[in-house]
């Protein structure tokens, strides 16, 4: 009997030890599991067994073969990118990401060059945010997708995506910008009076306009020294506009609602050729697009929004040759 339960001890012991060695290899959070299963009796064995392979084999497939099966990066390696994301929020450089664009290099994905040019309007906040430029997939990690969808832009489903985009795509700060302008010319006393009478009924209207002529006062002298404007006359602003701003992100929140499955394929395609049509109609050149944008930024977020950064990567997309604002005309 005791030869019995030493050689049923030595059986577990060896099982474990195989397990042990198989999942730390591809798993190694399962060591504690291992270690608390060797202490218990005899009978639930095979099913702690059971649940420590299960484990490793799902471990295993979402992280290694899933994200191959995909064309995309596995999580391990975006962690790691996120945490680039944030030393670069931060303001410390990395020559190697700040001169990079991100493409999907897998040929049975890309994009035509006409749908391509269309997705390349959004080409500024998706380099911001490291992502593919060439597919209708960011490449994204889905969290930060998430994040990004839910945190940045408050939607948290179908209709709450559907309103956004509509937003963006009939109203947007083009529609507040033609009073931005003519209460910026006016002074500082003026410009509440105005605006109160370009939006009587609409309280978050007036809000939003007078927090763009306040950024705007901000961040004219950073405009002025990125380039972006030539002064600060009205005239140098108004040549611009800011229906780049509305365009770009209507195009590549379009991308990420359709990765959060709040929109489809089609829907996808309807607001990124309503954008190009906004473009095309408003800009000559993807110079005055990308001055647009950045112009349109710096009144969202002020002066403590990074719109330096910002230009520095509409001047690389400008001019690097594999920027797909150099391959391709406006």
């Amino acid at each position: 009997m005791g030869t019995s339960k030493r050689t049923a001890k030595s059986r577990r012991k060896n099982l474990f030890t195989l397990l042990l060695n198989a999942s730390l290899l591809y798993f190694p959070p399962v060591m504690p599991l291992l270690q608390i299963a060797i202490t218990i009796p005899d009978s639930v064995t095979p099913y702690i067994a059971a649940f420590i392979i299960t484990v490793t084999a799902s471990y295993f497939f979402f992280v290694k073969i899933l994200p191959a099966l995909q064309g995309r990066p596995s999580p391990i390696r975006e962690a790691d990118d996120e945490e680039d994301d944030d030393e670069h929020d931060d303001g410390e450089e990395d020559d190697d990401e700040d001169c990079m664009i991100y493409y999907n290099d897998d040929p049975d994905v890309a994009l035509p060059p006409e749908q391509y040019k269309k997705l390349s309007l959004g080409a500024i906040y998706s380099e911001q945010q490291k992502a593919w430029l060439n597919t209708l997939d960011t490449g994204l990690p889905k969290k930060e997708v998430r994040r990004v969808v839910g945190e940045w832009w408050g939607i948290a489903g179908v209709d709450d995506a559907a309103s956004t985009l509509d937003y963006l795509r009939d109203k947007g700060f083009r529609h507040y910008f033609p009073v931005v302008m003519r209460a910026y010319r006016e002074p500082a006393a003026e410009q509440k009076r105005i605006v109160a009478a370009a939006f009587p009924d609409c309280e978050e209207d007036r809000e939003k306009t007078l927090a763009q002529i306040s950024h705007l006062n901000e961040t004219l002298d950073e405009l002025v020294e990125d380039g972006v404007i030539d002064s600060t006359a009205s005239a140098s602003i108004e040549r611009y506009g800011v229906a780049g701003w509305d365009c770009g992100r209507l195009v590549y929140l379009a991308r990420l609602c359709r990765e959060m499955r709040y929109i489809n394929d089609e829907q996808t395609w309807n607001y990124i050729e309503a954008a190009h049509q906004i473009a095309g109609q408003t800009f000559g050149s993807w110079k005055e697009y990308a001055k647009s944008y950045v112009i349109g930024r710096a009144l969202w977020g002020g002066a403590d929004c990074d719109n330096s950064d910002i230009a520095e990567i509409a001047d690389y997309l400008l001019e690097d040759e594999d920027s797909p604002w150099v391959q391709m005309p406006w």
